[in-house]
């Protein structure tokens, strides 16, 4: 059996930031169940790297602590539902024109690896629609 390999973000994904662990956590802001504080350090983070001025070992760690400090206290049961919500509301947003028919043709023939650093939170609902 063969595989294929894709990053999700910004190959397959195109959302409204490029990538998932960028638009969840806005998405969960809007609605009030992530952090203020959280979600102005990831804003920084993404302002101070596209600058130049921050490593990529330094912004992928800090994303993460400010991705989980801002669901801190809120229930993995709450965060699955949005989850789920999350990926209705973006609809066609969140993927390129290509993505869905790529993925299954591909997937007649060989096995579709998506490898991504976004959260397995959000993730496993993409794992369970696209096969």
């Amino acid at each position: 059996m063969s595989h294929t390999f894709f990053d999700l973000d910004n190959t397959l994904y195109k959302g409204r930031l490029r990538h998932v662990i960028f638009d969840f956590p806005q998405y969960l802001f809007e609605r009030g169940v992530f952090s203020p504080d959280s979600i102005s350090k990831l804003d920084d983070l993404r302002a101070i790297y596209s600058t130049g001025e921050l490593d990529r070992r330094t912004f992928t760690l800090e994303v993460i602590k400010y991705y989980y400090a801002g669901l801190k206290g809120t229930s993995t049961s709450l965060i699955h539902e949005a989850a789920q919500e999350f990926w209705r509301d973006l609809e066609n947003l969140a993927w390129f024109p290509y993505t869905i028919d790529l993925i299954k043709l591909l997937n007649k023939h060989t096995e579709s690896i998506l490898v991504s650093g976004s959260p397995i939170e959000v993730l496993n609902i993409v794992f369970d629609e696209l096969g």
